[in-house]
């Protein structure tokens, strides 16, 4: 859920809050460990469609001739997006949770 761009977020200008505001929330969803039910069964939130964090780089082969893979983030220095402290405000002055709320940028029972 996290996007590969959130490092960005913070200096973008508002009229793309609404998706700044879903990747905190796909972020706080992972920290949190939250699970919501579809039509499909328990969801529960992860970092699948972040390309830093659900990505793999080919290393190479080991002797057998197998491919060995690495996760693209021990490559890379990275912080743990569950470590983030994460803030903001809306236009209007609302904070931002109550502005998520407000754009309906989560499912009403998470």
């Amino acid at each position: 859920m996290l996007c590969a761009l959130w490092p960005f977020f913070s200096t973008l200008p508002a009229f793309i809050s609404t998706l700044r505001s879903t990747c905190i929330a796909g972020a706080i969803a992972n920290k949190l460990g939250l699970t919501w039910e579809t039509k499909d069964g328990t969801q529960k939130a992860n970092y699948f469609g972040s390309l830093l964090l659900a990505s793999t780089v080919k290393l190479g082969n080991d002797p057998q001739g197998n491919s060995v893979y690495t996760p693209m983030n021990n490559m890379l220095p990275l912080l743990n997006p569950n470590d983030i402290v994460w803030g903001g405000w809306d236009i209007n002055g609302a904070n931002l949770g109550d502005a998520m709320k407000r754009a309906k940028v989560l499912d009403h029972d998470l």
